[in-house]
C-alpha cells in the first residue's frame, strides 16, 4: 500500500494524516482498521481526490455522554391527547 499523507493542524500542532481512496479502503477495509487501532491516527478516504470520510481510532470515550442536559421534556409525551386528529376521521 502507497503511503501518502497530508498536514492537516491538529490541536495547534502539525500532524501527518494518511489518505487512501475509497476503492483501496473497500479492499483493505479490515486490514486499515486494525491499523488505525495500532497507529492510533486516523485516515482520509477520498473520491476522485475529495475527502469523502475520516476513520478514526475509538478513544474509549462514550460521545453520547455530551449531550447530557441538553434534552427537555415538557409534559406527557406519551399519552394519548383529547384531540381528533385529521387521519382519524
Amino acid at each position: 500500500m502507497d503511503d501518502v499523507f497530508k498536514f492537516i493542524r491538529l490541536n495547534s500542532k502539525w500532524a501527518q494524516m494518511k489518505t487512501i481512496p475509497v476503492s483501496e479502503f473497500k479492499a483493505k477495509c479490515l486490514d486499515l482498521i486494525a491499523k488505525i487501532d495500532k497507529i492510533k491516527n486516523p485516515i482520509v478516504i477520498t473520491k476522485n481526490g475529495r475527502s469523502i470520510a475520516k476513520v478514526v481510532p475509538f478513544n474509549g470515550e462514550n460521545n453520547l455522554d455530551a449531550l447530557g442536559g441538553s434534552v427537555k421534556f415538557y409534559g406527557d409525551i406519551v399519552s394519548p391527547i383529547d384531540e381528533s386528529w385529521e387521519a382519524e376521521e
